[in-house]
């Protein structure tokens, strides 16, 4: 049974997450950290919800995460660039959110001799090195400024989880991390004309050629089983690429719909 943290529920991944951990009987209890309220429909009798503006801080909600006694928190806050009003801005949210969310909700479970799961959405072409360079890129409306952001945030985490496993005094102990790198969800919608059609049909398969696909549902799910569930060897950070998203993904909508948890595997 699993006492999970979700940010950013008020997004197109992050409500999908939640609807998914509502359903799941292996989801004991859900905190909700967000700005705005959700939707009354979303009501249950497992869910409780903390409106939080100030995500730089989240040292007034510690007493609360305390009694929660976290096991895993799923990290949808965020978004592309483009919806932030300035760079600053979109690293403050990317970057510093994160890493301060995982510090602090990691020293809760240490107190307790717990593992934190700390599953964290990143972005297709990412890199923990910041190494990588991605052919076209640029070609079909991509970021390096934006990758290369979310490449930052994944290696302060990374540091993290590292400083945590070898024991530097004044670390955070007891933190699995498992970040995710999908691609954008497929394009649906209406096509006015034929040519229009024909355009989109093509821009659509270049890039999907070059950047991969990931639906929601499978994204939602695969982080809300390993949310649950865990993946590889206790310690190890896990990165996890579109092609393993789609795999794991697949595998546990199946589990989710059929109302199987960890004891259901």
């Amino acid at each position: 049974m699993v006492n999970l943290i979700l940010t950013g529920t008020t997004g197109f991944c992050g409500r999908e997450v939640l609807r998914l951990a509502l359903r799941s009987p292996s989801v004991t209890s859900i905190l909700v950290i967000t700005r705005r309220p959700l939707p009354d429909e979303l009501g249950s009798r497992k869910l409780r919800t903390l409106i939080h503006k100030d995500f730089s801080d989240l040292t007034p909600l510690l007493s609360t995460i305390t009694s929660f006694r976290p096991d895993a928190c799923i990290w949808c806050l965020g978004g592309p660039r483009k919806v932030f009003p300035t760079l600053e801005e979109f690293q403050k949210v990317t970057v510093q959110y994160p890493l301060h969310a995982a510090q602090l909700f990691s020293e809760v479970c240490t107190r307790d001799a717990r593992r934190l799961k700390f599953v964290y959405l990143s972005g297709w072409g990412a890199d923990v090195t910041g190494g990588r360079k991605i052919w076209g890129k640029g070609l079909m409306g991509g970021d390096g400024i934006e990758m290369a952001v979310k490449s930052h945030a994944e290696k302060d985490l990374f540091c993290l989880s590292r400083s945590a496993e070898r024991g530097i005094e004044g670390a955070t102990a007891g933190f699995d991390l498992y970040t995710f790198r999908p691609g954008d969800p497929p394009q649906d919608g209406h096509i006015a004309s034929k040519q229009a059609a024909h355009c989109a049909g093509m821009k659509g398969k270049l890039k999907s050629w070059i950047q991969p696909t990931c639906p929601n549902e499978v994204l939602a799910a695969a982080m809300v089983g390993v949310a649950m569930k865990g993946f590889g060897e206790q310690g190890v950070s896990v990165f996890f690429e579109n092609r393993e998203i789609l795999v794991v993904g697949r595998e546990w909508v199946g589990k989710l719909a059929a109302g199987l948890g960890p004891r259901g595997m």
